[in-house]
């Protein structure tokens, strides 16, 4: 066992002092660039939808113009329900523990109605199929966030057919009838911006929405699991072992 000197034993009480506060000072301009980011990142998209509102006021517009500026509107839609969940995650906010119970019946409906235009504009059937009554411990925003993620990822990378989100009785899982996945594309599905040669053909995607769906499952110790065969289709399922 080494002999320390109180001078030795000194300068490593300083260097811990001086790691903490190292550590504390990075903290606060990761919180800070996080603020600043928020804003700079809102603002734009507040713009474009206030843009977007006055063009789509004037009743003289062609079908075609119509058409264009609704995709447009669910496409910042979408970016703006991107850029807060990424905020929220780099934050840590709202993740936490709650006692209080929700039912998914109640909370699922609204989250299919809200992407039931993409779903439509890809000439999709978006249904939810309830063989239970599930109740979970989790906050709402969470929740929606997983949802929508798993939906739109469902619907992006589906050419044809159906995305039906199944309700049991300690699960959730999101079909398709989309392009699939490969064992080797599976195992790199759960990467940020990973979308493999024919994902990326065929959709408009980030790449993001299973890794974002990871993080916050493996938060609340969800298990995930994913069934994939090429061209015939995926099944994302969690399970629930609260409530």
């Amino acid at each position: 066992v080494p002999n320390f000197h109180y001078s030795e034993l000194n300068a490593l009480g300083e260097l811990i002092k001086s790691s903490l506060s190292s550590v504390q000072e990075s903290l606060e301009r990761e919180q800070r660039f996080l603020g600043y980011a928020s804003h700079e990142l809102r603002t734009p998209i507040a713009v474009f939808k206030g843009s977007l509102d006055l063009l789509q006021r004037k009743s003289d517009r062609s079908e075609d113009d119509v058409k264009a500026f609704a995709r447009m509107r669910r496409t910042v839609e979408d970016m703006e329900g991107l850029i807060e969940t990424l905020l929220l995650l780099a934050r840590g906010e709202e993740v936490e523990r709650i006692h209080e119970i929700r039912c998914l019946n109640e909370l699922i409906p609204g989250y299919v109605e809200q992407l039931a235009p993409m779903a439509a504009e890809r000439g999709l059937d978006l249904s939810i199929d309830e063989q239970a009554q599930l109740w979970v411990k989790a906050p709402s925003r969470v929740i929606q966030i997983i949802l929508t993620n798993l939906l739109r990822n469902a619907i992006n990378y589906t050419q044809q057919g159906s995305v039906i989100v199944r309700i049991r009785k300690n699960t959730i899982s999101v079909i398709d009838t989309g392009i699939g996945m490969s064992p080797e594309e599976l195992q790199h599905a759960f990467e940020p911006f990973y979308r493999g040669e024919r994902s990326r053909a065929s959709s408009m995607g980030h790449g993001l929405g299973l890794s974002i769906v990871r993080r916050l499952v493996h938060q609340f110790d969800w298990p995930i699991h994913v069934q994939s065969n090429v061209g015939k289709g995926t099944e994302v399922t969690i399970e629930f072992f609260e409530g």
